[in-house]
């Protein structure tokens, strides 16, 4: 995936493998889900760290 553009890593397996890895790790968000909702300060913080994640430059999807 490296040397490929995001539309064409898409033509490939990729999608495929995304939602098999979704799908292998729904008990693992299930539980992630029940703990957030279950802890305030937990999801807090959560919500935190998605947020920085997402407003730097280290993750930009669809954009190079």
């Amino acid at each position: 995936m490296e040397n490929n553009t995001p539309e064409q890593a898409m033509l490939g397996d990729s999608p495929r493998a995304v939602d098999d890895a979704i799908l292998e790790s729904s008990d693992a968000h299930q539980k992630q889900m029940l703990s957030l909702f279950s802890d305030p300060q937990k999801a807090n913080l959560f919500k935190s760290i998605i947020f920085d994640l997402l407003s730097t430059d280290s993750v930009s999807i669809g954009s190079k």
